[in-house]
């Protein structure tokens, strides 16, 4: 099954055999948990939570300073 995911504006198409978690999105995508919002269908999720094919995915990297 692919699964696009949005990063930083770009599209990213990644490829499983079975339906994943958002946590399994940032692993492919060498991507830290703690550094991302994640949106699933313009709603922040956490990244435990499994995805259904026509998820629209989108990660928000988070900016943060003192």
């Amino acid at each position: 099954m692919d699964i696009d995911v949005t990063y930083e504006g770009k599209k990213n198409r990644l490829s499983f055999d079975r339906i994943p978690k958002i946590s399994e999105l940032m692993d492919a995508l060498d991507i830290n948990t703690e550094t991302v919002l994640v949106k699933i269908n313009n709603e922040i999720e956490p990244e435990d939570i499994k995805i259904k094919k026509e998820d629209k995915i989108e990660m928000i990297k988070i900016i943060s300073g003192g």
